[in-house]
């Protein structure tokens, strides 16, 4: 890979991470905001934290490989 694409690909898995971090730390707001029923609040807090630790995770690992 050329040292070009391999600064854009760490560069984007960078932005994924730390799009991931903040969605799981504004899960519960993002939850709040979309829902007004308890239940639904619930269901959408815990897709946000999946979604987030997702993107985190993928995000990581893609920007700390070689």
């Amino acid at each position: 890979m050329s040292l070009g694409k391999d600064i854009i690909l760490r560069i984007i898995s960078g932005v994924v991470s730390i799009i991931g971090l903040i969605i799981l730390i504004k899960s519960v707001n993002i939850g709040n905001s979309l829902a007004n029923v308890r239940y639904r609040i619930e269901e959408y807090i815990t897709t946000f934290r999946l979604l987030g630790a997702i993107l985190l995770t993928v995000g990581s690992f893609s920007a700390l490989r070689k």
